[in-house]
């Protein structure tokens, strides 16, 4: 899946529609108690490692276990015939399965069918008997089938993915597993569409199959469509048949096989953009006012791929590589075999991608072609083999592509993003098989702690070992499900290295180490002291780390000095000697470790650490605590030639004109000047606020040009809190674009106007605006609403209420219930009781159909 954002934007929204509140660290009264370690003190003359004994790590055995599915059969593959009932959101399908038993003998066959009707089950010409709860198919065979027997049966169905509850969780928001979009067509600024969500186990709500992720089978997917429709699928496109009734079949045939999760179908009327690469052809499917923008919305794709298959040395193995934005999708991103899925949010025109890519998306569901659809996760408790791999490939590109800062400002993001996650939700073993859900195994740390523990083996083993691996653990396993263990044993067989330690700690264990740290110097022995206190938890049955960490410290010459630290007690004492007094010295010197690491380090130290190091951690870290204070201003001028751009945007911001007058050339300079769009924008924002009537040609030359739709915005707000209606004749201008950076600052303008005219902006993007604009856009649309008449008002509840009873995502349903609800008590302030009642109706029809029970119980403040 597409990468999880721990942001406090979601943050938000998880709480919004979460029935508990926040937790603390989960406790396990179970866990084994650890004795308090004594002091120890170790010397370290420069340059000698740091040894110390090691402490065996015990692994902890939780109460309840989530086994993997036990194999009765093995699927060899799947035929499937589909056609569609879009009125009634139906799937017509015929499927034929070829399986074998996987050891023992076997007299029926239990198939995941859920919310089907069966009309047929044949094995060649003989019709087969069956019991059917719903949810599982149990096929009597004619006979006991034995594991040199192979068999094909088919099954005539009508599967009702509509008719599911929609239960999800936060990643995956529904489980319908096949989605109608639009399906009568009736909602004009809206696609029709059809698309499938597979993970976890939901493609068997619209097909019949083992649904478990340590299956695998080849299949041949044909799918008749009226012919105004383009298809995707797994696989190679071998056939399309022009059909008598208007309708084409088009036939998808994938030989590899793989798991059944990642089966997928879409259908719609996209604007489809190819190109060559190594003799696999690339395919973008967009909506047709992005066909132009196509190549740039999924830009770099050759090139990953290429990176990818040389790092790995296996070349991508598939038949194709496609990629499809879909609407009203239910999670970010889904690396279906050869055809990955992405929700709407990636769909953005040229100016909007100005330093504004989908990169690490694009990335994290490349690499998932070799780490979760070559090598498959046994059962969802090693679920982080596949999605902690894919959140490091998002590093791994990043320091290819951009450089070191921009792969540390990613992780440092994975770090902030686990670290909120385990204070709020608490913590787990990134391998859990002690979930309640399954669902609940894609967070942060199947995700970002997977990540962050891979990047701090890569320093441990190092390079060379790192990387061959992981194209031994590929090569080993390719075409096979895995756990955890087949990962640590690779790395052991090519490093030589016993890792359980690691693996115990890191993958087995809960939790991260938190550190004080105490450095002082005595000027008379030229000795360094550094106490390290581990203080995580450890009442809870957290363990002692073992941490191997290189100690920077640096001088004011710019000489910087590394002492590795091998750390395994509760209490820590290093005492370094012979060495002049460090200018700051940095614990974490690689800025590898996944901890909370508490320093007691005094400004000029911090001001210190931000001059002498290279390290992005450092500086953002001295940045971050030295931003609000006197020391700021020293700052600036390094700040401004830093060579990554958050930091030169920084300094943009931080810049007072009234202290720094002669500053105001040079950023009126970066305006035009500066490389990236970010400092761009910054200045320009400096500027007009400080002087609009100086910044004024500007904000006028960025709004005639072609720069990034970031600094079109920031223009537009400048003018709008000088110049209203000037700034609203420039917004026309803009009304018609599609982007996601201008639809916050278009809709303030419009909806401030009062002009019914500015209607049709909002109403033809209800559906269609980002999630992260969403509810921002809604409520000026209600801004814009409730100054109209009740006609107009009315019209706008009819609108939402379409939203609010058929929109995919549950934010989205809320939203628009939550617009309804004030609506209509406007109706009341006037007076409009019939009018209160009719809409209250409505809201009441809305609650009898709302499936989601979280969402439901919000409904209940209205």
């Amino acid at each position: 899946m597409g990468r999880l954002y721990y942001v406090p934007f979601f943050m938000t929204l998880l709480l919004l529609y979460s029935c508990s509140g926040t937790k603390t660290i989960v406790q396990d009264s179970e866990a084994v108690e650890y004795e308090e370690d004594s002091l120890d003190t170790l010397y370290v003359t420069a340059p000698r490692t740091v040894e110390e004994d090691e402490e065996d790590e015990i692994p902890q055995f939780l109460p309840y276990y989530n086994p993997s599915h036990e194999r009765h059969m093995d699927l060899l593959h799947t035929i499937l015939d589909i056609g569609f009932n879009w009125k009634e959101q139906l799937v017509l399908g015929k499927a034929d399965i070829t399986m074998t038993p996987y050891f023992y003998p076997q007299s029926s066959v239990v198939l995941d069918a859920k919310g089907f009707e069966i009309h047929d089950v044949k094995m060649g010409e003989k019709i087969l008997t069956f019991d059917y709860d719903g949810m599982k198919l149990e096929i009597y065979l004619d006979r006991e089938y034995t594991l040199y027997d192979t068999l094909t049966i088919h099954i005539d169905y009508t599967a009702q993915p509509e008719a599911s509850d929609g239960g999800g969780s936060f990643a995956i928001s529904s489980d319908k597993g096949l989605f109608f979009i639009n399906p009568l067509g009736t909602d004009v600024d809206k696609p029709m569409q059809i698309w499938t969500q597979g993970e976890t186990e939901h493609n068997s709500r619209w097909f019949p199959t083992f649904d478990k992720p340590n299956e695998r089978m080849s299949q041949q997917i044909s799918l008749t469509v009226e012919d105004k429709f383009v298809t995707l699928s797994n696989g190679l496109l071998i056939s399309s048949v022009h059909n008598s009734d208007g309708t084409r079949t088009d036939t998808w045939k994938q030989e590899l096989p793989h798991a059944p999760y990642l089966f997928m179908v879409a259908i719609g009327e996209y604007a489809v953009v190819s190109e060559m690469w190594n003799d696999i052809e690339l395919l973008y499917y967009v909506e047709p006012q992005y066909e132009e923008s196509a190549k740039e919305i999924f830009n770099h794709t050759a090139e990953m791929l290429t990176f990818f298959s040389n790092m790995l040395n296996y070349p991508y193995p598939w038949d194709k590589y496609a990629q499809v934005v879909t609407r009203d999708y239910v999670s970010g991103a889904m690396e279906n075999t050869s055809a990955v899925i992405f929700g709407d949010f990636v769909q953005k025109s040229k100016r909007d991608l100005i330093d504004n890519d989908n990169d690490y998306i694009v990335a994290h569901e490349i690499f998932h072609h070799w780490f979760g659809n070559i090598v498959t996760c046994e059962s969802w408790s090693n679920l982080t083999l596949q999605e902690g791999l894919a959140n490091y490939s998002e590093y791994l590109w990043f320091e290819y592509k951009y450089g070191m800062d921009r792969a540390e400002d990613h992780r440092l993001s994975q770090l902030e993003g686990y670290l909120m996650s385990a204070e709020n939700e608490g913590t787990r073993p990134i391998i859990d098989f002690e979930y309640l859900s399954k669902e609940d195994m894609f967070d942060a740390h199947s995700y970002n702690k997977g990540g962050l523990v891979l990047h701090m083996l890569r320093e441990y083993l190092g390079e060379d070992a790192f990387y061959e691996g992981l194209k031994t653990y590929l090569n080993d396993n390719a075409f096979t499900a895995v756990e955890v263990h087949h990962l640590r044993l690779a790395f052991e067989k090519v490093s030589g290295k016993d890792l359980n330690w690691f693996f115990n700690q890191w993958f087995l264990s809960k939790g991260h180490p938190v550190l004080d740290v105490e450095y002082s110097y005595d000027e008379s022995t030229r000795e360094l002291t550094i106490s390290i206190d581990q203080v995580q938890d450890t009442e809870s049955h957290l363990p002692i780390y073992r941490l191997e960490l290189e100690v920077a410290l640096y001088y004011n010459d710019g000489v910087v000095v590394w002492y590795p630290l091998s750390m395994v007690n509760r209490s820590n004492e290093y005492i370094i000697d012979d060495i002049d007094q460090p200018a700051v010295v940095v614990l974490d010197g690689r800025n590898t470790q996944l901890a909370i690491i508490n320093e007691d380090k005094s400004p000029e130290e911090y001001l210190a650490q931000f001059k002498l190091s290279d390290q992005y951690a450092d500086k953002y870290e001295a940045l971050r605590f030295l931003r609000n204070s006197q020391y700021f201003n020293e700052m600036i001028d390094q700040l401004l030639d830093e060579d990554y751009f958050l930091f030169r945007r920084t300094g943009v911001d931080g810049i007072n004109f009234r202290t720094h007058p002669e500053k105001v050339e040079h950023i009126k300079k970066l305006i035009t000047e500066d490389p990236h769009s970010a400092v761009r924008n910054a200045a320009l924002q400096k500027s007009s606020n400080y002087d609009y009537e100086m910044a004024k040609p500007h904000i006028i030359e960025v709004l005639k040009g072609d720069d990034a739709y970031s600094l079109v915005s920031t223009a537009l707000s400048a003018i709008y809190n000088n110049e209203r209606q000037l700034a609203v004749d420039y917004a026309i201008e803009f009304k018609d674009e599609n982007s996601t950076q201008l639809i916050s600052v278009l809709a303030n303008i419009f909806a401030n106007s009062g002009d019914p005219a500015f209607l049709d902006f909002f109403e033809s993007q209800l559906n269609g605006v980002s999630l992260f604009s969403m509810f921002n856009f809604y409520n000026k649309y209600y801004d814009l609403v409730s100054k109209l008449d009740v006609e107009k008002r009315m019209n706008a509840v009819e609108l939402m209420s379409n939203i609010a009873l058929h929109g995919t995502i549950s934010f989205r349903r809320f939203a628009a219930m939550n617009f309804i609800n004030r609506i209509k008590n406007t109706l009341i302030e006037d007076d409009e009781m019939s009018l209160v009642e009719k809409v209250q109706n409505i809201m009441n029809h809305i609650i009898e159909n709302e499936t989601n029970e979280d969402v439901k119980m919000r409904y209940q403040s209205f």
